[in-house]
């Protein structure tokens, strides 16, 4: 009956996975790529397990340690809650060396955020069997494993999201203003934004011009769905290169003013980090917006921008359906 009512319960969530799977080219084996077996599953789940506490070598292998104390204790002293943890950490593991990914597809640690709290669970448990142990000092060493524990998963996560943190240099705040200032008082109510980049948020709480259409950026589906609906013909395509995006290999406070080719149909403006390219004219047609599109991101992949190749394979696949055949690369 439980399984009954969350399999009904739930079938929103597993028609949009259904849809999101066709579009992300995600499937079983047999279609797509898979992580390539059993190691880079395994290395994969030693990243989220080190997300989820702290991801340097010696203090994970301690976690682990420690959690598999609790799994333990958990499956002697509670053994429905031990199924169910073995089950939240199981079935996405199974999952992984079954199924295959396309090339726009990359699992990362937010993908199991819902087993973060069974994680959290089995070490606290195994932390409170640590401390009962028949040892004067076993209650000490919890408590100190608990405190270091704490300052361990404050600087992992500083390391991984300094921003969070420290917050954003004075030099790319005053650089995003200035690019939303100038996309606020240059931009015209038919660009067409790509992506949901921050810029673009920031010209439009300064001039609210709403009828801007914005193109998906990893789904080439959405993408032409967005395209087919905007307003024809189409305005200005407009495109953001951000070279301190956390996405990207390395990050930097300065970009290179560059234009896409051909130089003449593309402006282009630097602000700190910023990269912002506009084409002079109106694209006017889905397929010019396209083929201008794929010349943008194609200078984001010279400039190592992270997302750029997810850009550019997103626009190759649009770009099939109106026969744009794009640069080579």
């Amino acid at each position: 009956m439980a399984f009954a009512a969350v399999g009904i319960v739930c079938i929103p969530f597993w028609r949009t996975d259904l849809v999101l799977a066709g579009r992300f080219d995600v499937g079983v084996a047999g279609r797509g790529a898979k992580l390539g077996g059993p190691i880079p599953v395994l290395r994969y789940l030693r990243t989220v397990a080190g997300d989820f506490s702290a991801g340097y070598t010696a203090v994970l292998v301690v976690v682990l340690a420690i959690a598999v104390l609790g799994a333990v204790e958990l499956a002697r002293t509670r053994p429905q809650s031990a199924i169910l943890a073995g089950l939240v950490f199981g079935t996405p593991t199974a999952m992984f060396l079954l199924a295959s990914f396309g090339s726009q597809t990359s699992p990362e640690s937010r993908h199991l955020i819902f087993a973060l709290p069974f994680f959290s669970t089995v070490v606290a448990v195994g932390l409170v069997r640590l401390g009962r142990l028949r040892h004067r000092f076993a209650p000490a060493v919890a408590v100190t494993a608990i405190v270091a524990l704490i300052a361990l998963e404050a600087a992992w996560g500083n390391h991984k999201t300094p921003l969070l943190y420290r917050g954003e240099p004075a030099a790319r705040v005053a650089a995003r203003n200035a690019a939303s200032e100038w996309l606020a008082a240059t931009g015209r109510p038919n660009d067409v934004l790509f992506g949901y980049d921050p810029l673009f948020l920031g010209a439009w709480e300064r001039n609210r011009v709403s009828s801007q259409p914005i193109v998906p950026r990893a789904d080439a589906k959405l993408a032409l769905e967005a395209l087919d609906a905007a307003k024809k013909p189409l305005g200005r395509g407009v495109w953001v290169f951000d070279a301190s995006d956390t996405n990207n290999y390395e990050q930097k406070l300065t970009i290179p003013l560059r234009r896409p080719s051909p130089t003449s149909a593309f402006e282009a403006r630097v602000f700190g980090p910023f990269l912002v390219i506009r084409t002079r004219a109106p694209t006017r047609t889905i397929p010019r917006y396209l083929e201008r599109a794929l010349a943008a991101e194609s200078l984001g992949q010279q400039l190592f921008i992270g997302d750029a190749d997810v850009n550019v394979a997103t626009l190759r696949r649009a770009a099939k359906r109106y026969g744009v055949l794009p640069p080579p690369r």
